[in-house]
């Protein structure tokens, strides 16, 4: 009875933690450690008492009732574990089912291979090893903590509460594996996340660089059907022309006819007229000359009396001044500001005066025979500002021929006569000049032609070009002039050689057909007589060869196919090509 009442003292003392007085202590078991308690055993032996006898109603039950909880506790942590890792498998299978459905529609191989990498990084089982090992490492600590208590304390609550404890610290361990394992969720979800915007990145610049592509494909298609549609444009020939009526003429078979800017001049002994294209007469000048004669620079057009004294200037406005001279008038030559030059000759030497529109003298030449031949040619530049005079004489019983510029502006000043260039040829003659602009002069012989440029008019030996056949004319456009021969090698009659401003030649016409004139506008060649027409262009492309129905007494090209006027008896008349 004193031995119970011993065991229920120590046990108190052992729940309240403090040592009565009178009692003594238990010495160590020299046989090791107590044996691994279990959940129904006594962490501790009490001398006289049995420790196996669970039966006995006087052992404490607070024990086994914590322990209940404890172990109530650890299956509902579990059960939540469980259930956590549930939803983690379910969200990610379907982050994946969402990752496949827009990695199908996007189609890149990138992100293909990105989710073959993700399984072996699979978070689901990171989470299913993490609560393994939580729950292995719960166990173990748990059995390890019991132990270390019952034996410390040898208390009948160090059971719950090293189970307590341990369910903590294996709940602690669980969070923290369950942390650790996070990172390398958020790695993969980073992972996608990059190869999703790598994927859209990609997808937009193949969408650019296709769209690239096309638009220079489509670019190089229609410039190829553009310059194709261009050239069979200007491939294209006509087989039939149509006369259309648009103005009245006077019928006056001794009337001459000249081409001002595209526009129909009439001139006569008792005056001139101008009519445009439209039909409209754009200025009516009366006048008597006995011999008419005419210089046509551009959009100016003066009209001389050959042995006379007077000379009219007009534009496509009007009249622009009358000039009267003091001496017959042999040869006159305009230029497209207006101003004339004058050859006119007196029993004793020749005289050269350049005017304005307005009968003013500008300069003035005297020439003798003696000494510096007889003028027999004369050209102006466009600006006025240079004059071409050609001159023969004799020389040892040979023909000399000189070739002078005179220059009336800033240059010519400082010397007496105005001369600042001139060339000499003997046995040669140039009764032909041309001025194509306003430092390049042509000047065509029977054997060649002599290009003159710069601002000195300064002669370049590679400027010129020799003719091999006989020289029939010589016909001047605004961008080429035309040196017509007898063709002596091909099946044609007449070969048109055709030289730019520089001297350099830049095609040629084959013709048989007899001709009465031939004009040059722009790249195009215009060969006609009273009833037949052939167009070339520069290469000797025929363009057109047909008939009239009516009698062609000129033939007025304009800038293109389409602004060709002829006159006919009494009529101006519009031309259409089929």
């Amino acid at each position: 009875m004193e031995k119970n009442n011993s065991s229920k003292l120590n046990t108190e003392s052992a729940d309240t933690g403090v040592k009565k007085p009178g009692l003594r202590k238990e010495k160590p078991n020299p046989a090791g450690p107590a044996e691994k308690p279990t959940g129904d055993t006594m962490p501790y032996r009490i001398p006289g008492v049995d420790s196996t006898d669970s039966t006995d109603p006087k052992e404490p039950t607070g024990k086994v009732k914590k322990a209940g909880k404890a172990e109530k506790a650890e299956k509902t942590q579990k059960a939540e574990k469980a259930e956590k890792t549930q939803k983690a498998e379910k969200a990610e299978k379907t982050q994946k089912a969402e990752k496949a459905e827009k990695m199908d529609a996007v189609g890149d191989s990138g992100t293909a291979s990105g989710q073959e990498e993700n399984p072996a990084d699979d978070p689901v089982s990171a989470q299913e090893e993490t609560s393994a090992d939580n729950s292995a490492s719960g166990q173990g600590e748990t059995s390890g903590d019991d132990s270390a208590s019952a034996q410390k304390e040898n208390s009948a609550d160090g059971s719950a509460s090293a189970q307590e404890g341990t369910s903590a610290d294996g709940s602690a361990t669980g969070q923290e594996k369950d942390e650790k394992a996070d990172p390398a969720a958020s790695a993969d979800k980073k992972k996608a996340a990059k190869s999703k915007t790598a994927s859209y990145k990609d997808k937009i610049l193949r969408h650019k660089r296709r769209r690239y592509r096309r638009t220079i494909i489509v670019v190089v298609l229609a410039m190829i059907i553009l310059v194709s549609a261009v050239i069979l444009w200007m491939r294209r020939g006509y087989t039939r022309a149509e006369l259309i009526r648009i103005s009245a003429l006077s019928s006056d078979d001794t009337a001459s006819y000249e081409n001002l800017g595209g526009n129909v001049v009439q001139y006569g002994n008792n005056g001139a007229v101008c009519v445009d294209q439209r039909g409209n007469t754009l200025w009516n000048v009366t006048y008597e000359m006995q011999q008419p004669i005419t210089s046509v620079s551009g959009n100016v057009i003066a009209i001389a009396s050959r042995g006379g004294y007077y000379i009219y200037v007009m534009d496509t406005r009007g009249l622009m001044g009358t000039i009267q001279t003091t001496l017959p008038i042999h040869s006159i030559a305009a230029a497209e500001n207006g101003e004339v030059a004058v050859i006119m000759n007196d029993t004793r030497a020749t005289w050269i005066r350049l005017y304005t529109a307005e009968g003013r003298e500008i300069a003035y030449l005297v020439r003798t025979m003696e000494e510096n031949g007889y003028p027999i040619a004369a050209a102006v530049s466009p600006d006025g500002e240079t004059l071409c005079l050609s001159s023969v004489s004799l020389s040892n019983a040979a023909v000399k021929t000189d070739i002078s510029f005179y220059n009336f502006g800033s240059s010519g000043q400082k010397r007496s006569d105005y001369r600042v260039q001139h060339s000499e040829s003997i046995d040669e003659v140039f009764p032909y000049l041309h001025y194509m602009d306003n430092t390049t002069c042509l000047c065509v012989s029977d054997r060649r032609l002599l290009c003159f440029w710069s601002t000195f008019i300064r002669r370049s030996g590679s400027s010129y070009a020799e003719f091999s056949d006989n020289i029939l004319g010589v016909f001047g456009g605004d961008s080429f002039i035309g040196v017509l021969s007898t063709n002596t090698k091909g099946d044609s009659h007449y070969t048109l050689s055709l030289y730019n401003k520089r001297g350099k030649k830049a095609g040629s016409v084959n013709f048989t057909m007899q001709y009465t004139d031939i004009d040059l506008a722009g790249d195009k060649v215009y060969i006609h007589n009273e009833q037949e027409c052939q167009i070339f262009t520069i290469s000797g492309r025929c363009l057109f060869d047909g008939k009239f129905d009516k009698s062609i007494r000129a033939m007025i090209p304009g800038a293109g196919l389409s602004d060709l006027l002829v006159v006919t008896d009494g009529e101006v008349d519009s031309v259409r090509l089929h």
